[in-house]
């Protein structure tokens, strides 16, 4: 029993048309209420109850494919776990009241069964509650502790500007750093102080500025390990869309970093952008991110954007693409693959416009 009903699920095939059953233990409802209630034997051929059934009742006499019914609740301690529905006939109880004594007994082996089970279930949740919050303590602890280099670092790349002045060449590349600094501070923030899920905040975006943008820094920093291109096709119609900054941000990196990873020394990275695509009515923009990598192994692809999925090696989990869908699922847009051996891998993501 829950509180004021009785809960029941399928256990088997064997009821085809009932998944789960919930009864109101509510004196004179059903005769199975009345066997929790009263915690004794109930049934239907009792003159007291056999010309009053309920539908409930009647129902599962239909079910069991009998002609009466029989309620033998389950008790331990004197609380009462469950009940077992018996479908009987005339002949079947004539010989059961005989050993009525023995069926109380099975019952009460049974309901301490059930009980051990559900205590142990409650220990086992409880256990796995305060190891969660254990956890979470300490994720909280290194998320603080992260912050006071990031911080330092910070400060350090503000007197470096200073020191080479406003006019030097490696002022853009300075802000873009701090920039990323202050990105990852915000999701360390997000992640100590935002446990539950929020709509994520959108604005105003140009998605093509803030693709060219974006690619200067992975430009210069992937030509210096890799030979390797990033080419762009952007559709120069595309109006600005309303999305958030920093979701495609790590999007974007998370893409592009995998497609540079892939083709390990040389190729070209495509990125591709596309206004007034329509799906089922809806207009979104397109994005595609491409490689010239090697493909998607098959076992890979099956279980892609899985935490356990990745084609790096053992040291990879393949969260990235998980971390991936979920910024997209946010945006209400989608994501989908498609790879070829030997020709490469195209991400191809869709974000309302």
């Amino acid at each position: 029993p829950q509180s004021e009903s009785l809960i029941g699920t399928k256990s088997s095939d064997q009821w085809s048309g009932i998944n789960e059953l919930e009864v109101a233990l509510v004196p004179g409802r059903s005769l199975m209420a009345e066997a929790v209630l009263r915690k004794t034997i109930v049934h239907s051929l009792d003159p007291q109850w056999s010309q009053s059934l309920s539908i409930l009742d009647q129902q599962l006499i239909k079910l069991t494919g009998s002609e009466e019914i029989l309620y033998l609740p389950l008790i331990s301690r004197q609380t009462v776990v469950g009940i077992l529905a018996i479908g009987i006939n005339s002949a079947i109880f004539s010989s059961l009241k005989s050993h009525i004594n023995q069926m109380v007994l099975f019952a009460g082996e049974v309901a301490d069964v059930i009980q051990r089970h559900q205590n142990r279930s409650q220990d086992f949740k409880e256990m796995l509650e305060s190891e969660r919050t254990r956890r979470e303590g300490h994720l909280k602890e290194l998320i603080h502790e992260a912050g006071n280099p990031l911080g330092i670092i910070n400060n350090y790349l503000e007197i470096l500007g200073i020191q080479l002045g406003e006019e030097h060449p490696v002022q853009d590349q300075l802000h873009i750093i701090k920039e990323e600094i202050e990105r990852v501070g915000d999701i360390l923030r997000q992640m100590r102080e935002t446990p539950e899920k929020e709509e994520v905040p959108v604005g105003m975006l140009d998605l093509n500025a803030f693709i060219s943008e974006l690619v200067k820094i992975f430009r210069a920093s992937i030509s210096a390990r890799q030979n390797i291109e990033i080419e762009l096709q952007l559709d120069q119609n595309l109006d600005p869309i309303h999305s958030n900054r920093n979701s495609l941000k790590q999007i974007f990196t998370n893409l592009i970093k995998n497609a540079s990873e892939a083709m390990e020394k040389s190729g070209t990275i495509t990125i591709t952008t596309r206004g007034q695509v329509n799906v089922d009515g809806k207009h979104f923009v397109e994005i595609m991110v491409s490689d010239q990598g090697p493909g998607v192994p098959d076992e890979v692809m099956e279980h892609l954007f899985n935490p356990v999925a990745s084609a790096k090696g053992k040291n990879h989990s393949g969260l990235g693409l998980t971390i991936v869908r979920n910024l997209v699922a946010d945006l209400h847009g989608s994501i989908s693959c498609r790879t070829s051996k030997g020709i490469g891998t195209e991400f191809r993501i869709l974000i309302p416009h």
